[in-house]
């Protein structure tokens, strides 16, 4: 299991009321919207949604070159890719910018990533999440390391690795697609602070808070911890 240094788990939300509920034999995964294709887990390759997973994932091939999840735009940078889905840069080229695409492209030039490619040779990158939370079940724990180690090699981003990563292990093992929990998190001047948790818990079911800071003082933690009661 990872999880951040300074969430909550709700582990109610987790198990979902089972009789021995946690840990279980699912891939748990923790998303801000329930019922996207952005920011979440799941596999662009059968959503429902076309335009919106095609809007958020992409191809590359090793030669360098990028194609969108429809194969309708054939360019040679995320760039591109962006001026053909104009919503495509709201997400990846920012993220891009900041981390660089270099270490996927040595990621998927590495030999030990053949197995791991599309029908078509190219390697599928779903959208980036808040990797705040993962837990993998044991008896995935193998594939999750080959491909995590993969990751590592090349210096690939946590938010840019986590969902592809996970789509390793589901696309070599009989793992299902990951049940995903409700994240709350805040970024304005609320984040960390009993705002914050007032907020989020109001949201009904949450599954990971992040974050929970001492750093505002040990006044407003004590505050905010006493704020959080989870909702069953």
């Amino acid at each position: 299991m990872y999880a951040h240094d300074d969430l909550l788990l709700n582990v109610t939300n987790l198990s979902q009321g089972l009789l021995y509920p946690f840990p279980t034999n699912s891939i748990i995964a923790n998303t801000l919207l329930m019922s996207k294709n952005f920011q979440t887990y799941a596999d662009v390759r059968i959503a429902e949604d076309k335009k919106e997973a095609n809007e958020m994932s992409y191809k590359q091939f090793p030669n360098g070159t990028f194609t969108d999840l429809n194969r309708t735009v054939f360019v040679n940078s995320l760039r591109d890719l962006g001026v053909a889905i104009p919503i495509f840069l709201h997400g990846w080229q920012s993220m891009e910018s900041k981390f660089r695409i270099r270490p996927k492209l040595n990621m998927i030039r590495d030999p030990d990533m053949v197995k791991y490619q599309e029908e078509d040779g190219s390697h599928l990158f779903p959208a980036y999440v808040q990797a705040d939370f993962l837990f993998v079940p044991t008896k995935y724990s193998d594939e999750f390391a080959e491909a995590a180690r993969l990751h590592l090699k090349y210096s690939v981003f946590l938010e840019c690795a986590m969902p592809k990563i996970v789509d390793m292990v589901v696309q070599q093992t009989s793992a299902e697609v990951p049940r995903l929990v409700r994240l709350c998190t805040w970024w304005s001047g609320k984040r960390g602070k009993p705002d914050m948790y007032t907020k989020c818990l109001g949201q009904g079911a949450i599954g990971v808070l992040h974050p929970i800071k001492m750093s505002w003082g040990l006044g407003i933690y004590d505050n905010t911890v006493n704020l959080i009661q989870f909702p069953i």
